[in-house]
């Protein structure tokens, strides 16, 4: 984490002498020394990072770097606030005039500069006189920990839930008798049952009949090619003479010595635990791929592009986390010997309220609930569960520790994070600001991490062609392919904005950790009662991570978490004097109100801020709002929900903001708009005015998101839009004029575009034929809600158009009378179709063979007119979620659906009861197409028939 901060500090040091050194005169030299100095500590940070944990000596240096990096930041945002921020766009004869006064300010900013130069020489000095090396050290701690949480295949867990699916489903993938070898991953978070359920699988007797030979290896992070193989070797190796003979051979390669041995045999390898790629690039060459058909190598990892990178071809089995009820059981089972179990908690229903908001807590995770029930299992009273509910996080912690847990819970946990690479740590944390169990829409978390410094504003690509939001998305993909995130949509097949979320336990790490690196705090509503961190009583706190109060002022970051107007949250004035980002959430419909005294605090003491999201706030004086224009340095401002009249015209000196969000917030957009040269995302809505001329005459030449902005405010009379680098557009049209101007746009010719959405409000309009759209072929997100003109004797469908590589589509309201799957079957990349109220107006609707090779969710809702919906064999191949709704003609499901093995979730909403009662068992009775879809995992009735 130490060395992200760092890198930010060098990266802004770099910007300084780049963009302001007409500005810096005698302290430049300083600058470079300062960036020298931290480059140097740089180089050792990565190791130590991965040290702090076990040697206190190496964590207090870190902490010490740390800190002065954060005070090198604290200078150059000082600098850049009052001197280039306030002098830098006059002209140049004024910076002459005010020469002296500078002087005074420069010769303070070098003096400080110079001060953490020394303190940085004072720690590397220090660094040497206590003996602190990087040369590998630490791996022996490492090692005794890997070696307490080494798996061994006989050790079976007692108590296995919910797991009976992922059982089947993996014992019939090693089965499979394929010619080449294949591997089998087990993927999911630390803690999910990955290795029991290896376990289960590698000593079922059918799979032990299946193979001539089965080996286990535990691999970790740190570990030796030699010694697996070898360890290997020993455990498929039972006559004496071949035992004798590798040992002779110890000294020549492993890998030719396992290859021999197998290849003439049918076997299976289970590697548990297995973190990276090189890691089975070093030893994938041992197992033969062309040996005695098949042969299988099962992983467990938490990584998916481990997974993918083995095998491509091989879908990941995932355990899923345990329901209510099978956590509860298994708290039980662990909490209750069985000679008393019903004498407690199984029997007295008075241990359950407790018990079950401590399952909740959990949320399904089997280690965590194996843990607490361990823990609790010495607890007699119902008093002592109470006292443990009420401090769950620091009682798991306790546990684990005196039990010589270092692989409990937050130890499993923490090994991910450790794992990160140091510029995914600071992304990760991050998500320590939200409130548990929040949906956090994804391109918000981006833009927030940008606004951040977190990603770098520049990145090399072969195509030239990524943004800066490019790199985020990766970012994020990366900490979900470590299942360190779980993303999502708020329905299925891709409805609604898209979002991920944290467990509660890895959003419980981000918030311990972030506070321990001065990275965030969170602070409660006004009422709520706080805790010391040297208070031992307890004072009835629901989450004491969450509500813990640090003696600590330099946090960074701070989340206010307001739960209702009556219980404001203002302890934050005079406690967190050098914080760069403010959020605030609300959890009530009531908006959060900012007292005129707090507004004048938040202007005149938070002048440093990056970000600052006031989302559903009310101000009780808006003439104060005017001076936000004074905080120079935002980069993100929110004021969603935002009870405003005006906007104030302070906002056009925010000359570094990238994103600002007025949706759902009635106000007026005015010229000021265009002072922001830098801006990047310009959020609004229906709800939102604006001046005719505002985007008319393009100055925002750096903008890539305008989303939902009135056709007129953008498109002149017969000129389109001229935003030249437009990725991101949403357009809400009134008028016929608007539509054709915006079709014979610039924006369309210059094939930037990556999402459209574009949505007819007036009776009469519709759009035209659809072919400038066709050379678009960015576009992977389109969204049309309304007419589409159908011209009498066509050639080609009206959505023949379409652009080719598309991956999302919605279509609302379109009123097609041409049956439109025969055309979009043949997009090669869609992912996601959603065909929402009388987008088709037709009564039969045809999936032709083959056709939607990629299509993953399909969404049918309001056809009203839709009776017989037929699917061709091989169409949809690859389908995962189906939602039908709304449908009221529709007679029969296609009985293709039999076939999508791939399918796993299937939604009926308000369709006829005879087609509902063909579909579905009742007191054990099946419904004559119940057959159709009972392969189906999860199938879902919105109603009652």
């Amino acid at each position: 984490m130490a060395e992200a901060v760092v890198t930010v500090a060098i990266d802004k040091m770099a910007n300084l002498l780049i963009n302001e050194t007409v500005f810096l005169l005698g302290v430049k030299g300083e600058v470079r020394r300062l960036q020298a100095e931290l480059k140097r500590m740089q180089c050792f940070l990565k190791d130590a990072d991965q040290r702090q944990d076990q040697d206190e000596r190496v964590h207090n240096w870190i902490a010490e770097i740390r800190d002065a990096a954060y005070n090198a930041e604290d200078v150059i945002d000082t600098f850049i606030l009052k001197i280039a921020g306030k002098e830098g766009r006059r002209r140049s004869f004024m910076v002459f005039a005010t020469f002296f006064r500078r002087g005074c300010q420069l010769y303070r900013i070098g003096m400080e500069i110079k001060a953490i130069r020394t303190n940085l020489g004072d720690v590397s000095q220090g660094m040497q006189t206590y003996g602190i090396k990087f040369s590998g050290g630490g791996e022996g701690t490492r090692e005794s920990q890997k070696m307490l949480r080494k798996s061994h295949p006989a050790v079976e867990e007692d108590d296995v839930f919910g797991l009976e699916g992922s059982i089947s489903e993996t014992i019939s993938q090693l089965k499979k008798e394929e010619k080449m070898l294949r591997v089998v991953s087990i993927v999911g978070m630390g803690g999910s049952g990955k290795t029991t359920l290896a376990k289960r699988v590698y000593n079922h007797a059918a799979v032990k009949r299946h193979f001539d030979c089965c080996a286990w290896a535990f691999v970790s992070q740190q570990f030796s090619k030699r010694d697996i193989l070898f360890g290997i070797l020993a455990k498929i190796t039972t006559e004496r003479d071949r035992l004798a003979e590798f040992e002779r051979k110890k000294e020549e390669d492993p890998v030719e010595i396992l290859y021999e041995f197998l290849k003439d045999k049918r076997y299976l390898v289970v590697l548990d635990d297995i973190w990276r790629v090189e890691a089975w690039d070093i030893l994938k060459n041992a197992f033969p791929k062309n040996g005695k058909a098949g042969s299988k190598v099962l992983f467990t990892t938490r990584n998916k592009v481990v997974a993918s990178h083995a095998d491509p071809w091989s879908i990941p089995i995932e355990p899923p986390m345990l329901d209510e009820g099978q956590s509860w059981e298994l708290l039980c089972k662990n909490a209750f010997p069985p000679n008393i179990a019903g004498s407690r908690g199984g029997g007295r229903p008075e241990y359950e309220k407790p018990g079950k908001a401590m399952v909740r807590k959990c949320q399904g995770l089997p280690l965590a609930l194996v843990v607490l029930g361990g823990l609790l299992a010495a607890k007699k009273s119902l008093n002592e569960w109470e006292e443990v509910e009420r401090n769950m996080n620091a009682n798991l912690n306790k546990f684990q520790q005196q039990m010589n847990h270092p692989g409990g819970v937050y130890g499993i946990l923490s090994l991910s994070y450790y794992e990160l690479p140091y510029y995914l740590k600071p992304c990760f944390l991050y998500l320590g600001h939200f409130p548990e169990d929040w949906e956090i829409p994804k391109k918000k978390l981006i833009r927030l991490w940008i606004a951040e410094g977190f990603v770098p504003p520049q990145f090399p690509t072969v195509s030239g062609e990524d943004t800066t939001e490019d790199v985020a998305e990766r970012y994020l993909a990366e900490l979900v392919n470590r299942c360190m995130v779980q993303v999502g949509t708020t329905s299925l097949g891709g409805r609604g904005r898209n979002f991920c979320r944290i467990h509660d336990l890895m959003r419980d790490l981000c918030v311990s950790y972030g506070r321990d690196e001065n990275f965030l705090d969170i602070v409660p509503p006004r009422g709520t009662t706080m805790k010391s961190t040297d208070d031992e009583e307890d004072h009835g706190l629901t989450s004491p991570t969450e509500f813990e109060h640090s003696k600590s002022t330099n946090f960074r970051r701070i989340a206010i978490h307001h739960v209702n107007v009556f219980q404001r949250c203002v302890p934050l004035v005079q406690s967190y004097p050098k914080i760069r980002s403010l959020l605030c959430f609300k959890f009530q419909q009531s908006p959060f109100l900012i007292k005129a005294d707090e507004q004048i605090f938040i202007w005149k003491n938070f002048n440093l801020l990056r970000v600052l999201d006031l989302e559903g706030s009310e101000f009780e004086n808006e003439v104060l709002l005017r001076e936000i224009g004074g905080l120079i340095l935002l980069r993100y401002l929110s004021l969603r929900f935002c009870a405003l009249r005006t906007l104030p015209e302070s906002i056009g000196n925010l000359q570094s903001l990238y994103t600002l969000d007025l949706r759902d917030t009635r106000v007026c957009l005015t010229n000021v708009i265009g002072k922001m040269k830098q801006l990047r995302h310009l959020l609004l809505g229906s709800t939102v005015e604006a001046d005719q001329d505002v985007l008319r005459r393009s100055t925002l030449t750096n903008l890539e998101t305008l989303k939902h902005i009135k056709s007129e405010h953008v498109v002149g009379a017969g000129k389109g839009i001229k935003l030249p680098n437009l990725r991101n557009l949403g357009l809400i049209f009134q008028r016929s004029e608007d539509v054709d101007a915006f079709f014979k746009s610039p924006v369309l010719k210059m094939n930037r575009l990556r999402s459209l959405k574009m949505n007819v409000q007036s009776a009469g309009v519709s759009y035209p034929i659809l072919e400038p759209l066709s050379p678009c072929d960015r576009l992977s997100n389109l969204r049309l809600q309304g007419p589409i003109a159908e011209v009498g004797k066509q050639i080609c469908h009206p959505l023949a158009f379409l652009p080719p590589n598309l991956c999302k589509l919605t279509l609302e309201s379109s009123r097609l009378k041409q049956d439109p799957m025969p055309t979009l079957g043949k997009l090669q990349n869609l992912k996601i179709l959603r065909m929402h109220g009388f987008s088709y107006i037709g009564r039969e609707m045809v999936c032709s063979a083959n056709g939607f090779p990629q299509l993953e969710f399909l969404e049918l809702c309001n056809l009203y007119q839709l009776e017989d919906w037929i699917v061709e064999g091989g169409a949809m191949h690859r389908l995962r979620g189906l939602y039908i709704s709304f449908c009221p003609e529709l007679k029969m499901i296609p009985e293709e659906l039999k076939s999508l093995t791939t399918l796993r979730e299937l939604t009926f909403g308000d369709l006829s009861k005879a087609l509902l009662s063909r579909v579905r068992m009742t007191q054990e009775k099946e419904g004559e197409d119940f057959y159709k879809v009972k392969h189906i995992p999860a199938i879902t009735f919105l109603h009652k028939v």
